[in-house]
């Protein structure tokens, strides 16, 4: 359980040193979290993961997180919902 703590801190950390922006990250399948760079033009309402972390973490990337910025809601948007793909 505790890596799964250390998971969600640093997700939340991550979260709260980019905010006003979106942050954004990658998952790895031991649950380790990546922060990655967020290169969209509008960063404080959308993101663009940077596509070299994901060249770099090929393979084993269990998931994507991204923050809501001054969203009161931080559930799943109805477009991340219809972004998600399952394999």
């Amino acid at each position: 359980m505790e890596k799964f703590t250390k998971l969600v801190n640093d997700m939340n950390n991550h979260a709260l040193r980019d905010y006003p922006r979106e942050a954004v990250g990658i998952i790895t399948k031991d649950f380790t979290y990546v922060p990655c760079l967020n290169i969209s033009d509008l960063p404080m309402t959308n993101f663009i993961l940077d596509p070299a972390a994901l060249v770099e973490y090929d393979g084993n990337i269990w998931g994507i997180f991204h923050s809501h910025p001054g969203d009161d809601n931080p559930l799943p948007s109805d477009e991340d919902r219809e972004s998600t793909t399952f394999e």
